[in-house]
């Protein structure tokens, strides 16, 4: 028997938190709840997000019971993910070599699929222009504690690879063209040559599950609550490429030529939430999409970032970020 691969797909209003000491082996995802579209002044424009999993379930009764939806095998999570922390258990236990995070982005926009999947393309608030620390009680805790109210669940796991993917783009003729972003507060100009990157709406991890030797190779989700009640398992069931997990955030795609697709990412402001720092809404440097720099898609799509289900949209733009483990 031959390793099988797991493959999480991360998307919309998620902030990651990779525990690099050199290199890095265990991701934490933070899901904002961002369920209610945003009554701030200016930010009408930023829409509901609703999360959601979607996972291959062997037991379809394992996830009944955790008060997901099933057609057929496919096992999807909404509302019930409120206040919910996943882990994973797999077996045989794999261990996983990790990744340098590291490395700068060698361009602004890239120019290879290699450079298209740098996860420097995932905004770090940790680092310039925001400077920002995480508040460490997003993060897990022994024994479990409650996390501030705006944290809507959270998903920990292991992996061996992790690539930026879904850089935001806008089509043209046809065609899609990856753009850079750059950051600004909210109706301010920006100033002359101002610096922008391509900005990565979802990310994708990687790990290998190795031969058992004749053990069977098992993948369980595992759902508890914050204070770490008994966790609900749901074993995965694997696909002709291996074990997929789609975990999202997303909100509702505009149509073309809405008032609202105009290129800046609202939602963005409230990863700042997470900080040990307080930062005035006005004050927050957020994604402004800079329409004359700009490099066609055609080819740059790494290869851990293609799933044919998943299609982030760009409407809005909508990029996820990280932080440093604090």
């Amino acid at each position: 028997m031959s390793s099988i691969a797991l493959k999480i797909m991360v998307h919309g209003l998620i902030a990651l938190v990779p525990n690099q000491h050199g290199t890095a082996n265990h991701m934490t995802a933070l899901l904002l709840d961002g369920q209610m579209a945003s009554s701030m002044p200016g930010m009408d424009c930023m829409l509901a997000h609703q999360p959601k999993l979607v996972i291959q379930a062997a037991t379809p009764a394992q996830c009944f019971a955790a008060h997901c939806s099933v057609a057929g095998s496919e096992c999807t999570c909404t509302d019930s993910l409120k206040g919910k922390v996943l882990t994973l258990t797999i077996s045989p236990t794999p261990s996983p070599t990790g990744q340098d995070l590291a490395p700068p982005i060698p361009h602004g926009l890239p120019e290879t699929k290699v450079e298209a999947a740098n996860f420097s393309y995932v905004a770090n608030l940790s680092r310039s222009p925001f400077g920002l620390t995480l508040n460490p009680s997003y993060l897990p805790t022994t024994p479990p504690t409650t996390p501030p109210s705006n944290l809507l669940a959270r998903m920990e796991f292991p992996f061996d690879q992790v690539a930026a993917c879904a850089l935001a783009k806008r089509p043209d003729g046809g065609l899609s063209n990856i753009h850079a972003l750059s950051f600004r507060p909210l109706h301010t100009d920006g100033p002359l040559g101002e610096a922008g990157q391509a900005l990565a709406q979802m990310v994708a991890a990687r790990l290998d599950i190795p031969d058992g030797g004749g053990t069977p190779q098992k993948v369980t989700l595992n759902i508890s609550d914050f204070a770490g009640s008994p966790s609900l398992p749901v074993d995965l069931m694997p696909q002709d490429d291996g074990y997929l997990i789609d975990l999202s955030n997303d909100s509702t795609s505009l149509r073309p030529d809405s008032p609202c697709d105009d290129g800046v990412a609202r939602h963005f402001g409230m990863f700042y939430d997470l900080a040990t720092t307080s930062v005035p809404s006005a004050d927050r440097l957020i994604p402004h999409l800079r329409l004359t720099k700009w490099i066609s898609a055609e080819n740059l799509d790494p290869d851990l970032c293609k799933v044919p289900t998943f299609n982030p949209t760009d409407r809005p733009m909508c990029p996820v970020a990280s932080f440093d483990h604090p």
